[in-house]
């Protein structure tokens, strides 16, 4: 079984989502999230921008395709990476494990743009919260990231933040 929808209602949800039979339990789970609406960030703060639900018991696993945009209305800047995520959740105990595939990089018309790392919160239940931590050189307006999810295994939800 594979659908593909939209799943929109607010400015956070906005997003395509295929969803494929991970588990071959007969119900359609969410493979790929791409999300529509890019997550503001704070600047040198850890952000929230995904959640990726595990159910008690079990495991998921996957990328993030991400891209960061900064600017200040004259000069742009923008970052590019890939992530790899790890979660598991032992009676109610998530374990959670953020790593860099591909490398930030960058391009600027002026500046820099630092990536201080992403992280992992666990403070939902049954998820576990990816963050990103960014830093521009600009007096920005806009600092934000958009990303695609791709999720190897595991049952859970993907929500943004």
């Amino acid at each position: 079984m594979t659908s593909i929808f939209n799943r929109s209602g607010s400015a956070t949800l906005g997003g395509i989502v295929l969803m494929t039979d991970l588990a071959n339990d007969g119900l359609a789970h969410e493979r790929l999230w791409i999300q529509a609406n890019p997550k503001t960030l704070t600047e040198t703060v850890a952000t929230a921008f995904v959640q990726v639900g595990v159910p008690s018991g079990s495991v998921t696993a996957g990328n993030i395709s991400y891209t960061v945009r900064s600017d200040d209305a004259t000069d742009f800047q923008v970052g590019k990476g890939t992530l790899s995520y790890r979660i598991i959740n032992k009676a109610g105990t998530e374990t959670c494990v953020v790593a860099e595939v591909e490398a930030f990089t960058t391009t600027t018309s002026l500046g820099t743009l630092t990536n201080n790392g992403f992280d992992t919160d666990v403070t939902p239940v049954n998820a576990c919260n990816l963050r990103a931590n960014i830093t521009s050189s600009l007096t920005q307006t806009t600092l934000n990231i958009t990303y695609k999810v791709f999720k190897d295994g595991g049952t859970g939800a993907i929500t943004p933040q």
